[in-house]
């Protein structure tokens, strides 16, 4: 998923042309799939190396190096080093922990999962080590030795009111090739990030940008209850070819981490709850007549439902409901929890008229997957799905209580809470194929996030008990 490969963005030059040294191989196939020609000659960008071949990354005379490795060190007097702790680990990092300042602190408490108490004091002591520029001798490392000078990714935000001493603190993207990646910044001393800076990861013209756009402007649009849990958009532009934006920052711990760590039921039950009601309050906030629906009911006949073979009169005969605003991939992942605030992420599917109860659907369907321990493995999950919306999990009381609650407070005739639920899974089981579609990479629909989404929907049309006629929740 180029998570690993996500380093090079800590360079100040793109790479283009890069060689990968025996012992670093997992580089050279994702290098590739970016687009990045991978060979030992020429001008190169970048050298990639295990930390005990550095002198041979050197020889090559490349622009930057990065070593990988517990002991991994560097001489070069035109090359300024700096080291970073990927989390939670090198192989599939979420995070690359700047080793030094504030930054660093933040980083560790906000990712380094600590499901136990002695975890949790092992994190403390790692924020403050970290923060010291220091870490044990065998802990992996990257380090990166380049020119001096921030990422090229975060100059080009200089242009956009950023401060030239801001300190950046990098996030690889977590989704498929396609997911963007992104830098939190800091003031100078600030201990919390103050901007996001999202950027794609290949050179590939996506209208994911544009629609965060339009979605934040929705949001703000839209005021009270919703803009407060959001970002505020701030400006658009290129970095060497790759689309960025600009926003303020959410600060705190992704909810995804808190309830795979946190040993405290009732905190994620009431971190789960928050969202929960503050979707309620949004639904209330901005919904409209049904008359508002009669472009999404057109949208699901002409586009989705002909794809699974679903006869139209699904979205035609609906039940009378009222238009709200929807965030459409309202996940753990895109929630940021610090305390009793919050934070909801990534608003670029966002529909002004949308469909009710379908964020409140998709974002238990992941949180309580996480909450009873279903495995992270696609299959895992589906079938976590299918015992959820059964009555069959352990969370499945919760969600059909928040389920009633959802349809008590906008009036929902009870008959169309199956439909509605049909077309959620439905519109989610094609978004790999309209991703392809927008990427023009036929592959794109293999990524484990389209399976699963596809597998929920697969499962919704087949299993006794599920689809248009679901009543479980009463």
């Amino acid at each position: 998923m180029l998570r690993r490969i996500d380093a090079r963005f800590l360079l100040p030059h793109p790479v283009r042309r890069a060689a990968v040294l025996q012992g670093a191989d997992e580089w050279g196939p994702e290098l590739e799939r970016a687009g990045i020609a991978v060979d030992s000659g020429g001008d190169l960008d970048l050298a990639v190396a295990p930390a005990e071949r550095a002198a041979e990354a050197l020889a090559l005379r490349p622009r930057a190096i990065v070593l990988e490795g517990p002991r991994a060190r560097v001489s070069a007097t035109d090359f300024e080093a700096h080291r970073y702790l990927p989390l939670p680990s090198l192989a599939e990092p979420i995070v690359f922990v700047p080793l030094g300042g504030g930054p660093a602190r933040y980083a560790v408490k906000q990712w380094a999962f600590a499901d136990r108490r002695w975890k949790r004091v092992r994190n403390r002591a790692l924020g403050e080590v970290a923060a010291r520029g220091l870490l044990p001798p065998m802990r992996p490392k990257v380090l990166v030795a380049a020119p001096r000078g921030l990422p090229f990714v975060v100059r080009a935000g200089l242009e956009h009111g950023l401060p030239e001493n801001v300190r950046p603190l990098l996030l690889a993207g977590q989704g498929d090739d396609y997911s963007r990646a992104a830098f939190l910044l800091f003031e100078p001393r600030g201990r919390e990030p103050s901007w996001a800076l999202k950027f794609a990861r290949l050179p590939v013209r996506l209208g994911s940008f544009e629609r965060e756009r339009i979605g934040l402007e929705l949001v703000r649009e839209a005021g009270g209850v919703v803009a407060e849990r959001a970002p505020r958009w701030l400006a658009s532009f290129e970095a060497e070819g790759l689309q960025c934006t600009l926003e303020t920052a959410a600060r705190g711990k992704p909810l995804l981490a808190l309830l795979r760590s946190s040993p405290s039921v009732p905190q994620r039950l009431q971190a789960i709850g928050r969202v929960c009601a503050w979707l309620i309050e949004a639904a209330l906030s901005t919904r409209a007549g049904p008359g508002a629906l009669e472009e999404e009911r057109r949208r699901l006949t002409d586009d989705v439902l002909p794809y699974w073979a679903v006869d139209r009169r699904l979205a035609e005969e609906l039940p009378e409901v009222p238009a709200v605003l929807v965030h459409s991939d309202l996940g753990s992942w895109n929630v940021v929890s610090a305390g009793n605030d919050f934070t909801v992420l990534d608003w670029e599917d966002a529909i002004r008229h949308g469909l009710p109860l379908w964020d409140l659907l998709y974002f238990l369907a992941d949180a309580t997957a996480h909450l009873d321990g279903g495995g992270a493995a696609p299959e895992a999950q589906a079938e976590h799905f299918e015992r959820l919306f059964l009555g069959r999990a352990q969370s499945s009381d919760l969600l059909f209580r928040w389920v009633r609650a959802y349809v008590d407070a906008l009036g929902l005739p009870p008959e169309a809470v199956g439909p509605l639920a049909t077309l959620c899974w439905l519109q989610g089981g094609v978004a790999g194929e309209q991703r392809a579609e927008e990427a023009r990479d036929p592959g794109a629909g293999r990524y484990a996030a389209f399976a699963l989404m596809r597998g929920r929907a697969e499962r919704w049309l087949r299993v006794p008990g599920l689809g248009a006629t679901w009543d479980a929740w009463r």
